[in-house]
């Protein structure tokens, strides 16, 4: 069983992923379990005191993104492009 999931985290590796909502709750869980398991995770907040609780887990490939509020549309075209750069 070890080597299965050896192998199925080799498959996964170098991957990127966005995660909505990582300020607390199942978004930061995913995006901490994520970052763990070699996924590059963008994981967004609304709030900048999120982006400090994040940066203070010194995950290298947990890159809090803000802000992000998916009700705004400028938001999302800001981390569209910082994401895609």
């Amino acid at each position: 069983m070890h080597s299965a999931r050896k192998t199925q985290r080799n498959r996964y590796a170098k991957k990127a992923v966005l995660v909505t909502g990582c300020s607390s709750g199942i978004g930061r869980a995913i995006a901490i379990h994520l970052s763990a398991n070699d996924f590059t995770v963008f994981a967004t907040v609304r709030k900048s005191g999120d982006v400090e609780s994040l940066q203070e887990l010194r995950r290298p490939n947990l890159i809090p993104t803000y802000p992000l509020d998916l009700t705004n549309l400028d938001h999302i075209q800001k981390v569209r492009a910082f994401v895609e750069e």
